[in-house]
């Protein structure tokens, strides 16, 4: 990313060595452009200047207008100035004394959400669903939203009034008429218009302040209803990115905005990844100055688990509210999807969901959203499957993280009801709330962070009611979520942990370490599909006192064969699937918690057994018989 070792002088053998890494590098997702190695006088480089102070940047202004530079924008709020530059300016930038870095101006694709095949979704919809109540999130039920709005403050149910959501996507419809009350200002900053040709954005803002109209759909008999986590808040959109992608001065230019616009949060499903996430990004700084500025910034972590570490989305600041996905199958119960009536658990993490801890060491994410999977708005008129009624399934770390702000935002508007008049506390504190009030889905820390956002108890923690305390780590009190202990090897650490009652009630509390021990391994003789279905059923009994079971499929093929497997417990409850792209790994992976919320946990039946099924993915089956292997592990 950074340009310094392109400052010193090249003979034509070293230009050729350095395009060819310029294009390994655009092709691996890195940022030094191939065009970089260009004309030495004409301006071709996307970069960002970062200052060292904000006091240099008229002088940097100046001197890249004298040279011809392109693009030239200096940002308000934070020392860095955006240009596309010639080869020539850019070495006299690194040369410059006001200027700390020059880094390139990195271009993040279109964000995309895992699929669950649309073939499948607009097949099966009007057969399961006709007969439904109207079909909703369950995001709003799972993290516990609609019991939030049964709180009054001085008479008035919490619903998110006066509070301020920024979102940083691909626009929004705002002439959607389950939005067009939701949305107080719009900016585009891609130079493509308003419209939302995507799609990712209307539905982020829907899962924030949808207002529930119902829309009904005469091809599949069914009425949908999109409300949001917080129908009274209102949205801000700064359209930053389009389906051909969006550039980090973009980002930050809309950061800027929303700085400019006084929201109390920002929502930003974008997932861009940066190694090392210590800050060092520009559009990490640019994040810094609205956390300084008061705004609690809210960032999906990405969805490129099940593997440890990994995560590195941008950004990954101490005072970011990182967030991971679970799930909630009643969608998929109603689109006739792997489960059927009420036969389906949620409040597990999902197979996808980036994990920690990241590459510095740090414990991410920091609190779990719903994200697998909902119903959301999508643009009027954009004929998606469900036909042309505004209406998509939603779903990844994109979606948990409105969910979660639409819940923050929940919690902020109780503060402000109680205390008018009054400034929000700091984005740490309200870190700390959402932590400290979530929900305990059974993970581990790495996989569940502090556990599901619940919306209710966070806003009794505000308003300072029943059983509601606090919890802070003194050894970083940046990130009192979690603390991450580095040490070497023979030396030890300690922290101090602060818990601090906050209700109206006596509490007992206890300090307890969660261990996962493995009582019971099964691994099953390697199993051939076949013809025509390629598809196996394989029953199994989960061990007393198992809290935690793991099943792993491998399969030896090339890259055009995926599978997938799908879990149900003793009472045939659809609990948890591993969903596969293909070609990376050749792995499915469920992770299934007992010990989650009393309603949701998984169904362990004397003499009944749980069953696993193993199947192709739509469009990638084996053409010839496929060899798979499994292996279960219980843990206690």
């Amino acid at each position: 990313r950074y340009w310094r070792d392109w400052s010193s002088d090249v003979c034509s053998s070293d230009l050729v060595a350095l395009v060819g890494l310029a294009l390994i590098a655009s092709l691996t997702g890195g940022v030094v452009r191939a065009r970089a190695a260009g004309s030495a006088d004409k301006p071709t480089m996307k970069v960002i200047v970062v200052l060292k102070a904000k006091a240099g940047a008229a002088e940097v202004v100046g001197k890249l207008t004298r040279d011809h530079a392109a693009d030239v924008y200096s940002y308000r709020y934070f020392s860095a100035v955006a240009a596309t530059v010639s080869q020539a300016t850019l070495k006299a930038l690194l040369k410059d004394g006001n200027v700390l870095d020059v880094v390139s101006d990195h271009k993040l694709p279109a964000p995309r959400v895992p699929a669950i095949g649309k073939s499948t979704v607009k097949g099966a919809l009007g057969a399961s669903a006709a007969t439904a109540t109207p079909l909703e999130s369950e995001a709003l039920q799972l993290t516990h939203a609609q019991d939030a709005w049964q709180i009054k403050v001085k008479g008035r149910p919490v619903m998110g009034q006066g509070i301020r959501v920024g979102m940083l996507d691909t626009g929004t419809d705002p002439t959607h008429p389950d939005l067009a009350g939701a949305i107080v200002s719009y900016r585009d900053f891609t130079g493509d218009g308003l419209l939302d040709s995507d799609g990712h954005g209307t539905a982020t803002s829907s899962c924030v302040a949808a207002q529930g109209l119902p829309v009904y759909n005469p091809s599949t008999g069914t009425t949908t209803r999109v409300e949001g986590m917080a129908p009274k808040a209102k949205v801000l959109m700064a359209k930053v990115i389009d389906v051909g992608g969006g550039w980090d001065s973009n980002i930050m230019r809309g950061i800027e905005w929303l700085i400019a616009q006084k929201v109390d949060i920002i929502s930003c499903s974008l997932g861009a990844t940066y190694v090392p996430p210590d800050g060092s990004d520009p559009s990490a700084l640019a994040f810094q100055a609205a956390i300084d500025a008061g705004i609690t910034v809210v960032n999906s972590e990405g969805n490129e688990g099940p593997g440890q570490g990994t995560e590195g989305s941008s950004p990954d600041l101490k005072n970011v509210l990182a967030v991971g996905a679970t799930t909630g199958y009643r969608l998929f119960s109603q689109i006739g999807y792997l489960a059927g009536g009420n036969s389906y658990k949620g409040d597990q993490v999902i197979t996808w969901t980036s994990r920690g801890p990241n590459s510095l060491g740090d414990f991410r994410p920091d609190i779990m959203g719903f994200g697998a999977w909902g119903w959301a708005l999508a643009p009027s008129g954009a004929g998606d499957v469900y036909g042309d009624v505004g209406v998509q399934v939603f779903g990844g770390t994109s979606m948990a993280c409105p969910v979660v702000a639409g819940d923050l935002a929940l919690a902020e508007s109780a503060w402000k009801m109680a205390h008018p008049g009054r400034r929000l506390p700091a984005p740490s504190y309200w870190k700390n709330l959402l932590a400290s009030t979530a929900t305990d889905l059974g993970y581990p820390a790495l996989d569940q962070s502090s556990g599901l956002v619940n919306a209710a108890a966070a806003v009794h923690e505000v308003l300072r009611q029943g059983t509601s305390f606090m919890a802070s780590v003194a050894a970083d009190p940046r990130n009192a979520s979690s603390w991450s202990a580095k040490v070497a090897g023979g030396s030890h650490a300690s922290t101090t942990i602060t818990v601090k009652n906050t209700g109206d009630k006596r509490e007992r509390v206890t300090l307890s370490a969660a261990t996962f021990a493995t009582i019971k391994t099964l691994t099953y003789q390697p199993i051939t599909l076949t013809d025509p279905d390629y598809t196996d059923f394989e029953n199994f009994t989960v061990p007393a006192g198992t809290d935690f079971v793991q099943a792993r499929v491998t399969w030896p093929s090339g890259p055009d064969v995926s599978l997938q497997t799908a879990v149900y417990d003793s009472n045939g409850n659809f609990i948890s699937y591993g969903e596969t792209g293909g070609g990376y790994g050749h792995l499915s992976f469920d992770q299934i918690s007992l010990r989650g919320p009393a309603g949701q946990r998984p169904v362990v039946a004397k003499g009944e057994p749980w069953q696993i099924v193993i199947y192709p993915r739509g469009g990638m089956e084996p053409t010839s018989p496929q060899v798979v292997h499994v292996k279960i592990t219980f843990q206690h």
